[in-house]
């Protein structure tokens, strides 16, 4: 399965389009998308809202391919708070765009969203990508997160890492600028995916006068809890700063399985318990440690998660630490742990069932006072293979999504 966030985000009145792992959202298509990295199918898209639009009120969400609408959408309506659409599967290529329309109807009121769909692809293939916002730096190499949104590039690769939480190969990288391309030749930015703070063999050069590039002949291996980020170099000075968006395949090497990643430079609280989503973008907003009821993913696709693989941006120092719970439906559940001391690394296995509509959220709980630090995770997930509608049976890939709306 696909597992965003990507955020449908709007105002009551007005339509609104985003990429699917982001939190930011455009009044027109033509912006930064998510980049599909290789072909399959979308399908099983799932919403749930924390209030109801009202009477004769309503919210609709449609996936948009290539800046045309598709079949597969869901509608919130009256005093419902879910929807799903699985019956309108849809076929995705290497290099499409995709982004999600959200569509108020006679104002309906505010709310958080949060869900799910699936990416079906050969084997145990899942997508993941970041769209950013925000322009690349055309004097100095910086980084970025590599699943979600991206709102900044940073000269400091600490504040950009995120975990992984299944071991697999990471292989077909696309890269996509928007708004304008390097400059004049031989202007050109160079991204590369890097594992544990080492540059591996997967990179991607575009020079002026192109806007895309992908490399799908290289791949590299990455064990569950594997620290990633993406660097961006720019070559020969470049006169124009795009922005940019890529997307990237991960293969599992176990039948089934699929990872969620999650990390930031967002501090947990030293004081108070609070929430996060099991797969959640660098700076994510109010899904970013707030109440359960704001940062869980919810009406998830039927799956099993089984392990949770964490790194701490610092020691929660002496006497100090933190216990990380997962909850499903407000309860713990089996996986949960402390790190502690002079510890920044962290793990559980278990088996969490999660049915069809569960949410899930992860919660820290500080004890002592413990020095204020972000975390990094990523969970270990399965899913059942089922027969798609209009497409061949297999493991299926679980993308989540966020928003506000």
């Amino acid at each position: 399965m696909f597992i965003g966030p990507f955020t449908p985000d709007t105002t009551q009145t007005t339509y609104k389009y985003a990429p699917l792992p982001h939190s930011i959202s455009y009044a027109d298509s033509s912006n930064e998308s998510f980049i599909v990295a290789v072909d399959g199918k979308l399908s099983h898209l799932r919403f749930r809202a924390s209030a109801a639009p009202g009477a004769d009120k309503s919210w609709t969400f449609t996936i948009y391919k290539n800046d045309i609408a598709t079949n597969l959408a869901v509608t919130i309506a009256d005093d419902a708070t879910t929807g799903e659409d699985t019956i309108h599967p849809i076929s995705v290529s290497a290099g499409d765009r995709i982004l999600i329309l959200s569509t108020p109807s006679n104002t309906p009121a505010i709310a958080y969203v949060s869900g799910c769909m699936r990416f079906t692809g050969s084997g145990n293939q899942s997508i993941f990508g970041v769209s950013s916002p925000n322009p690349l730096n055309n004097g100095a190499t910086e980084y970025s997160n590599v699943h979600g949104q991206n709102t900044s590039w940073d000269a400091t690769e600490s504040l950009r890492r995120q975990v992984i939480g299944a071991s697999g190969t990471i292989s077909d990288l696309h890269v996509r600028l928007f708004q304008a391309d390097p400059g004049t030749s031989p202007d050109a930015y160079r991204f590369t995916l890097r594992k544990g703070g080492a540059s591996q063999t997967l990179t991607v050069t575009i020079t002026a006068d192109d806007t895309t590039g992908s490399d799908t002949e290289h791949s590299f291996h990455v064990d569950a809890g594997d620290i990633l980020t993406i660097m961006c170099e720019p070559l020969e000075g470049p006169a124009n700063t795009p922005r940019a968006s890529f997307g990237w395949c991960f293969t599992a090497d176990n039948d089934n399985e699929f990872p969620t990643i999650a990390g930031g430079d967002s501090n947990m609280d030293e004081a108070k318990t609070k929430y996060a989503q099991i797969s959640v973008c660098e700076n994510s907003m109010f899904r970013w440690w707030n109440t359960e009821t704001l940062a869980c993913n919810g009406n998830l696709d039927a799956m099993t998660v089984k392990a949770l693989y964490m790194t701490l941006s610092a020691a929660p120092g002496a006497g100090n630490k933190y216990d990380f719970t997962l909850r499903k439906n407000s309860q713990d559940t089996e996986i949960a742990f402390a790190i502690s001391d002079s510890d920044t690394e962290g793990s559980d296995t278990g088996t969490v069932i999660v049915e069809a509509g569960d949410y899930l959220a992860l919660e820290t709980d500080p004890d002592s006072l413990p020095t204020e630090v972000a975390a990094l995770y990523g969970f270990l997930c399965e899913t059942v293979p089922e027969e798609v509608p209009g497409g061949s049976g297999g493991p299926a890939a679980l993308l989540i999504a966020t928003g506000q709306i």
